[in-house]
């Protein structure tokens, strides 16, 4: 079955469906993170994906913390800037649209892990995760970014990489409601 992200370099290339691996690579500061971010928003919406109800999302936040996250939604809910989130009040308007993004990130389909990892703890870590949701339809893990990823026994960052994709590799394998997006630079 084919889950709609809304971006036609996707939609209209590479149809997203399970057991799909999505690496999006850029230079630092063209957006990556809020690619991700407009992605999971858009394939865990209801209006593009009649089954999202039957989805979850766990996304391994390495380079942004929760606080920069949050911020970012409310800059897009609101459409007000970060710092004036921060130091201004809101007007009512403001204050309905920002309680709907608080309800948005109360979803019980959305989890978020910071802790650092490496190929072997995320492969277990997910393995874990991906087993209690079994019922699901879909399962969406996202990782920001894959260089931050630590390794297992001091090996160098490409090996690190090549272990992640074994790794992500085994897990497509056993869990078939499974897909991967990752950012790296």
């Amino acid at each position: 079955k084919v889950i709609k992200t809304g971006r036609p370099y996707i939609d209209d290339s590479f149809p997203l469906v399970n057991g799909s691996v999505i690496t999006i690579s850029a230079r630092s500061g063209i957006g990556k993170s809020h690619e991700l971010a407009t992605l999971l928003d858009n394939v865990m919406n209801r209006d593009l994906n009649p089954d999202a109800d039957r989805y979850v999302s766990l996304s391994v936040s390495l380079e942004m913390k929760v606080l920069s996250l949050v911020l970012r939604g409310l800059n897009k809910a609101v459409g007000k800037s970060k710092r004036k989130i921060l130091l201004e009040g809101f007007s009512e308007d403001e204050k309905n649209l920002a309680n709907a993004y608080y309800k948005q990130l109360m979803d019980k389909r959305y989890y978020i892990s910071q802790v650092p990892t490496t190929p072997n703890k995320f492969y277990n870590a997910v393995h874990d995760f991906l087993s209690e949701h079994t019922d699901k339809e879909t399962v969406f893990i996202s990782a920001d970014h894959i260089a931050l990823f630590g390794s297992d026994g001091g090996k160098g960052k490409n090996q690190t990489i090549e272990e992640l994709i074994e790794r992500t590799n085994d897990l497509k394998m056993e869990f078939p409601n499974v897909v991967f997006i990752y950012l790296s630079q």
